[in-house]
This record gives C-alpha cells, sequence and structure tokens, in this order.
C-alpha cells in the first residue's frame, strides 16, 4: 500500500494496537467517521429547511434509500400546524407520526427551535425525542407545568380542548357530559353558576349533582374517552364539599338583617338538609322563629304549622315544655335580648316529598348571659299542604333583626 492511496488493501489490515490519526469528514457512506464527526452527530444531525409542514432534510453524506431502524435528528425551522412530513436528501416524504407510530401530528407539536429525533419504522417516521406522549411521563420527583388553555364555553357536551390542561369555562349552560379523550388530566375553573350532572359520563364526589359558583375548580380526570372522575372540588368562597355524601350548598353572614332567607339549592338533589348558625346575636328579646317556603312562597298562616318546645336554662333544674298551632315553628329559648355566641341546627328531611307533612327540627344552644344558658328545642310540621318545600327562613317573632353566619348543607343517605 502507498501513502497516496494507489493501491488498495486486499485483506484486513491488523494495526497492531494502534490508530489511524489525522482523519476527516466523511463524506461518502463508505467513509470511516471520526470521533469528532460521531460526537457532534455531523452525519445524522441537521436543521431542517421546507415549510407548511413538509420539512426537508439535506444530510451529509446522503443516505441512499429509506432502512427500517434509521434514526435523524433535526432542528426544526417551523412549526407545524396539522400532520407533518419529511423528506431526506429527496428520497420522498414520509408522514411524521407521534411515538404511538399510529396518531399524525397535530399543531404545534413540533415548534419552532425544537430538537426532534425521528426513526423509521419501515413505512414512516416516529418522533422517538422531543415533546410528544404517548404514554405516562415519569417526572421523576419534579415539578412538570401545566398550561393555561384558551377560554371554553359552557354546553352540553363540554368540549375540552386540547391546547392546555387548566381551562376558564364561560357562561351558565349545565352538562352531564364532556367531549374528551382518555387520560387527561385537566382542570376547570368556572366563570358563572351552571350544574354539573352525576352519572356515568361525570362522576362527581358523593354521586351527586354540583352547582357551580363563579371561582369554583374542578379537578378532573378522564379514564375512557367522554368518560371523567372529579377528583376534587375547591369552592371559591372557601367552605368545603363536605364528606362524600354532602355538600355545603350556601354560606350567609348576615349583620342586622330581618330574616335569613334560604331559597335556593333545596330540591330532591339531596335527601336530608341541614342549616347550621354560629355566632348568633340578636338586637331585642324575640322567640326566633322558622317557616318554610312551598311554591316560592314563605308560609306565614296563623295555623301553618304545629310544635312542641322543650327548653332548659341553667338556672333552674325544670324544663319548660311548650306546645301550639301557629304561623311559624317558634323556639322561644332564644327569648333574651343578649345572646353573641350563640349556635343552632335546623334539620329538614325529605323536603321534596309530596306525600306527607314535613317535620321540622330545631335546635338552639342560647348564651344569655355571663352566668345563665339556655338550651331549647322544637320538633314540628308544616302541616297546611303536602307541597314541596323549596326554602328556609330564619326571623325574630318580635321583627328584630339577627346577626351570625348561616350555612346550608344537603346530604344524601
Amino acid at each position: 500500500m502507498t501513502k497516496d492511496g494507489q493501491n488498495s488493501a486486499i485483506a484486513d489490515l491488523n494495526m497492531g494496537g494502534n490508530k489511524l490519526k489525522n482523519g476527516k469528514t466523511a463524506t461518502l457512506v463508505g467513509d470511516f467517521p471520526i470521533v469528532s464527526d460521531t460526537q457532534n452527530s455531523v452525519q445524522t444531525f441537521v436543521t431542517s429547511t421546507g415549510s407548511a409542514n413538509a420539512y426537508v432534510l439535506t444530510l451529509t453524506p446522503p443516505p441512499a434509500a429509506y432502512v427500517a431502524g434509521q434514526k435523524f435528528t433535526f432542528k426544526a425551522n417551523f412549526a407545524n400546524t396539522g400532520a407533518a412530513t419529511v423528506n431526506v436528501n429527496s428520497l420522498g416524504a414520509k408522514a411524521i407520526n407521534n411515538i404511538a407510530g399510529s396518531t399524525a401530528l397535530v399543531a404545534n407539536d413540533i415548534i419552532v427551535d425544537q430538537i426532534v429525533t425521528i426513526q423509521y419504522d419501515g413505512t414512516q417516521f416516529q418522533v422517538t425525542i422531543g415533546e410528544i406522549l404517548s404514554n405516562p411521563l415519569n417526572p421523576n420527583g419534579h415539578f412538570i407545568g401545566w398550561d393555561k388553555g384558551g377560554d371554553i364555553a359552557s354546553a352540553s357536551p363540554l368540549v375540552v380542548d386540547t391546547d392546555g390542561n387548566m381551562f376558564d369555562v364561560t357562561g351558565t349552560t349545565g352538562f352531564s357530559v364532556m367531549t374528551v379523550a382518555i387520560n387527561r388530566k385537566f382542570t376547570l375553573q368556572f366563570d358563572g353558576i351552571l350544574t354539573l350532572t352525576n352519572g356515568a359520563s361525570i362522576v362527581l364526589p358523593g354521586g351527586v349533582n354540583f352547582t357551580t359558583a363563579a371561582g369554583d375548580v374542578l379537578e378532573c380526570q378522564s379514564i375512557a374517552a367522554n368518560v371523567v372522575i372529579v377528583t376534587n372540588i375547591t369552592k371559591a368562597d372557601g367552605t368545603a364539599v363536605i364528606g362524600g355524601a354532602s355538600t355545603v350548598i350556601e354560606t350567609q353572614t348576615p349583620s342586622a338583617a330581618s330574616t335569613v332567607t334560604f331559597n335556593t339549592g333545596i330540591d330532591s338533589t339531596f335527601d336530608y338538609y341541614e342549616l347550621r348558625g354560629a355566632d348568633i346575636d340578636q338586637s331585642t328579646a324575640g322567640d326566633m322563629r322558622i317557616r318554610v317556603e312551598v311554591a316560592s312562597a314563605i308560609k306565614s298562616g296563623a295555623t301553618d304549622y304545629v310544635y312542641s318546645t322543650i327548653n332548659n336554662s341553667s338556672d333552674s333544674t325544670t324544663a319548660n315544655g311548650t306546645g301550639s298551632t301557629g304561623d311559624s315553628s317558634i323556639l322561644s329559648a332564644a327569648n333574651a335580648s343578649t345572646i353573641a355566641g350563640s349556635s343552632l341546627l335546623i334539620k329538614l328531611p325529605n323536603p321534596s316529598d309530596t306525600a306527607s307533612f314535613k317535620p321540622i327540627r330545631f335546635d338552639f344552644d342560647v348564651i344569655g348571659s355571663a352566668t345563665i344558658s339556655r338550651q331549647g328545642t322544637t320538633t314540628g310540621f308544616y302541616k297546611t299542604d303536602t307541597g314541596a318545600i323549596t326554602g328556609l327562613e330564619l326571623s325574630l317573632s318580635d321583627a328584630g333583626t339577627i346577626t351570625g353566619t348561616f350555612t346550608l348543607i344537603g346530604y344524601r343517605r
């Protein structure tokens, strides 16, 4: 052999443990690569050209043909807007699919200046390194950021977009179905009041419908196409969705109000309702009373209610019991001008029933003074008719005013 390459080797060359030195960049597929070319991916990396979802790669040396297993890496010169192809050294355009191989790219799967590695499977190229995932990602203990997608107009079904994983839902149209692919985890923040209907397509905590308020946030996971489990609800007012089968419907904090009225959310959604009051005070001495709403009207007829009250006082050893018929269910234990810090519990079972009269239970713990406290229980019925109860009203018998925090809760058996 001569050093100017006039003769060719006719057998394997034994280098005796020595190196071939001072090579240069290969330009033909039959050339020996040098280490620096391998380190720098000279033969397999290039910045793409092309446009309109058609990427073009020009490699040196050029591959002779597409072969299953070939792997190329390119720096994208444009973002794709849909299904895309790649043409390597004029060997012909081939589809670029995601890592699963069967799904075409969607808009922005490849973005400008992204480093993308593709591998030929014998039919098309698959993305193997980049921003496209088709299987669960192991974050290895690190945080993965979420993108805020565009607003979604409320509709039935609610179409969950693919441009992010946190969305504002505008409007007030309720829904019972979402259009969403399997294995999506996403968050919905609601800008208004609407009702999500629990069922086979949307599984809500406790198995009950949920009515949103502005600012409420739901965390969701799709377990199949168009089948979503709501894993958590965060209410904007800070109140909790209590337990698995109970929901805080509304909280009011009146200050010197003549009445406290709850007439939204009492319906057939829940089997049983409670109205809880805390830190209650009243302006004048008077009996605390409860009235119900039927057919959008507060019932206050002279004989609409029948009730029995038992009162206990810390300064007496004898319980005071009374029974009566009147325009409300009354708890006379509240008959004290100073009751600051008192609490109450009103229980209303099955208000939507239209086959029987409605029982009401009314418990009050009254702080009357530093040395005297009272406790009372009223049991009674709204007995004028069997119409469904749709609201509750709390007031004082002497038209005084009420201050406190009152919360309506619904329960399912």
